[in-house]
């Protein structure tokens, strides 16, 4: 890198690459320290034995294997022992010591529910910061604030999100923090939608920075033109703002925000002289000069930000737009620069760590309630982290197990990213087996981002953006590594023997995906049982769907555990916004879970939580009927994301899933997909991990399957205590005559 001219940023040296959250970097660095409880044990140390009979019993073994009531299951040491007549496995447990008996009464027996993707300390972390996000459909919502109270303070249009905010006047290090803004979704104002809408949203994404700065707090409006003079605006005072958009994946800054990051301390013609200054306000070349320079010195080649123009072009600036968490880094940094000592005092609890970890413990006692026996970790990005993973298992009952995934780039304890060789000296594989944490954590795959957000605009697509819809000026969307770089940054930990997970929203990230999954399965056949799986895989052309499936099928030739995992919620929170910015055709086709199912292609469904809640029975019903709402309109059960199609018509010719295929993508699909052999489905010789349902969801009416309650969880074959008032599921020392 050259010296940069007359400035003191020579120390700074080249940013880290990828920063998962933010958030994350305010906390995971000192949660190992902070904890000072003695160890104890995880929940439960031995398995259970146990009898479970006069109920249904849907196996995900086998496709609609259903038991009827006159099966039952015998666990012994919280393995399955037995499964047949009721009294046959009666008899079976009597020579077994404190054995449990439970009777279903009619009730559904089905494996525990696998979250295949989700981020947990990503959503604890948020939680601490002001929430912007939208509210869910009001069916869904209901029954979201009785988990998370705070659900109900959500927000529907962008001026009410920035009211919030600026009401909240809660600052972190002097900035204002704000966490879940969703312009795919929420209209600028209070306004009915109507087709000037459109253009409205686009022009904030396009010059985010300027409406926020002309927001006045006191009316609720803004002023893009003229502000009066009467007026209160909070985010124009010389405060430093920075808002995460809710897909993660963009985020909006202020124009003051980049002079607290001492970004904007150069000369027009310093930058066009070096390789590393930066303006913020220049001639259109001069400020692609300085993105460029930006890029290189902060570390974010697969990150951007927006730049935005007078019409002469003469005059232009950053657009407070960031594009990907890489670029993220300056702003992180001039956040949380004044050190530990400044966030604590600005924290809202005495011990944020032990705090953190304590949320995230709870979290996952609200996740059991939902039926929930695994939870997937779909991007460990620090060793602390980890570490701090480690430590909440150590040191508190689990009402989940946790299984995780490394980022490719994973932060070392200074903050940069390990290359392998650092890799393979730090971090280690987590065995399901291992005995320091009874299964309880446990970790063995890797985990890449290929692109950005469909709804955020930066999906890698083949064809452009809907040139009538809000993503117009993104036009093929955003790319952070092509096929050949893949294969580079990955290769590494596929020959070492680790699964790969690859977030991929366009169809161009899909099928650079593929390509690289391919050369992995000719290049190393020894390898080849490797899981691979596709990470959202959410769009896929409608021109070129079908190519798009075949070099999934063509490659599973060579990698036979290729698969997908979708993101359901696309379809129910964003298959509007998905058909503006797409077209109906490709927005009406979204995550084509049927079309990959006909033609052998694994599925399963997730929440990527934060981005949409963990209610694995919402997926299921979400996959059953793709049925989604028009913000803000959310009331009722939603219309079908392709107009006009009956419901048993979607399971032939749309993309609906059958009850079971989508319980399957929720037990058995993600087993696979993570190596945990030993559950997923209700099998002689598999762990007990189950969850027991008040009623059947495949003979349930489709647009109820969400409210279907949750008896109880068991894992190892013992009743997970997640909640005083859910004990839908009596044990007795005898079995009751049927």
């Amino acid at each position: 890198m050259a010296a940069l001219p007359q400035n003191d940023k020579t120390t700074k040296g080249k940013k880290m690459k990828r920063n998962l959250c933010f958030f994350i970097i305010f906390i995971t660095a000192i949660i190992a320290a902070c904890s000072s409880k003695e160890p104890v044990v995880a929940y439960p140390p031995d398995g259970g034995n146990l009898v479970i009979y006069n109920g249904t019993i849907l196996t995900m073994a086998v496709e609609n294997q259903k038991l009827d009531n006159t099966q039952a299951l015998l666990i012994k040491d919280g393995v399955i022992k037995g499964i047949g007549k009721t009294q046959d496995i009666i008899s079976q447990s009597s020579s077994l010591e404190s054995v449990k008996y439970l009777n279903l009464n009619g009730k559904t027996l089905l494996p525990g529910f696998i979250e295949p993707h989700a981020h947990l300390m990503l959503t604890a972390n948020g939680e601490a910061v002001t929430n912007l996000m939208p509210c869910l459909p009001d069916k869904y919502q209901k029954i979201y604030e009785l988990d998370y109270p705070k659900g109900k303070k959500c927000k529907n249009y962008i001026n009410e999100a920035l009211g919030k905010l600026a009401k909240d006047n809660y600052l972190i290090n002097g900035w204002y923090i704000g966490n879940g803004l969703d312009p795919s979704r929420m209209l600028l104002d209070n306004r009915e939608p109507n087709p000037e809408w459109i253009d409205i949203n686009r022009q904030f994404l396009n010059q985010p920075a300027h409406y926020i700065q002309s927001f006045n707090s006191e009316d609720e409006a803004f002023y893009i033109t003229t502000k009066p003079s009467d007026g209160n605006y909070p985010f124009d005072d010389g405060t430093p703002l920075f808002i995460l958009d809710q897909s993660g994946h963009l985020a909006y800054v202020n124009e003051v925000a980049f002079q607290k990051s001492d970004i904007c301390s150069f000369t027009p013609g310093e930058v066009l002289n070096s390789e590393s200054g930066v303006i913020c306000v220049g001639t259109k070349d001069q400020m692609e000069k300085s993105l460029e320079n930006a890029k290189s010195y902060y570390g974010f080649p697969d990150g951007a930000w927006g730049i935005t123009c007078k019409e002469d072009r003469d005059i232009c600036s950053f657009s407070g737009l960031l594009n990907e968490e890489s670029s993220y880094q300056p702003f992180v940094d001039a956040i949380a620069d004044p050190g530990t000592k400044a966030m604590l005092r600005h924290a809202r609890q005495d011990d944020p760590a032990l705090k953190v970890e304590n949320r995230m413990v709870e979290l996952m006692k609200i996740f059991s309630r939902q039926g929930v026996t695994t939870f997937v970790e779909g991007g460990g990005s620090s060793v602390g982290m980890i570490e701090a993973y480690k430590n909440m298992v150590k040191n508190n009952t689990m009402a989940a197990r946790l299984r995780v995934l490394y980022t490719w780039d994973i932060k070392g304890t200074d903050g940069n990213p390990l290359n392998h060789k650092q890799f393979k000296n730090v971090v280690e594989k987590i065995p399901f087996e291992d005995s320091e944490f009874n299964g309880f954590l446990s970790a063995g795959g890797i985990k890449l981002w290929a692109d950005g957000s469909t709804q955020g605009c930066s999906a890698d697509l083949i064809t452009v953006y809907d040139i009538d819809g809000l993503c117009k000026e993104f036009k093929r969307g955003h790319q952070n590594y092509d096929d050949q770089e893949i294969i580079e940054n990955l290769g590494p930990f596929y020959e070492d023997g680790w699964y790969l997970n690859v977030h991929a929203n366009g169809d161009q990230a899909i099928i650079n995906t593929v390509t690289a999954f391919k050369n992995f399965g000719v290049n190393g056949p020894e390898y080849s049982d490797t899981p691979l799986t596709l990470i959202h895989s959410t769009v896929y052309d409608d021109k070129q769907k079908n190519d798009t499936i075949a070099a999934i099928k063509d490659a599973q030739k060579f990698v036979p555990n290729l698969s997908v995992s979708h993101l359901i919620g696309h379809v129910a929170y964003w298959g509007e916004s998905m058909k503006n910015e797409l077209g109906d055709e490709r927005g009406g086709h979204i995550a084509p879970a049927r079309s990959e199912l006909e033609k052998g292609i694994d599925v399963s469904l997730h929440s990527d939580m934060s981005i949409t809640p963990l209610y694995p029975l919402w997926f299921v019903e979400q996959a059953v009927t793709r049925k989604t709402w028009k913000y803000p309109k959310l009331t009722g059960n939603g219309e079908s994301l392709i107009p006009n199609i009956p419901q048993k018509e979607c399971m032939t010719k749309g993309e609906c899933l059958t009850p079971y295929r989508a319980l399957m993508a929720v037990t058995a699909i993600p087993a696979k997909q993570h190596q945990l052999d030993k559950l997923g489905t209700i099998e002689r010789h598999k762990i007990a991990d189950l969850v027991v349902l008040e009623h059947d969801p495949t003979i349930s009416l489709a647009d109820d399957i969400h409210s279907i309650p949750v008896a109880c969880t068991f894992i190892n074959g013992q009743k997970v205590k997640a909640s005083v008032s859910q004990d839908g599921c009596q044990l007795t020392d005898l079995p009751k005559l049927l």
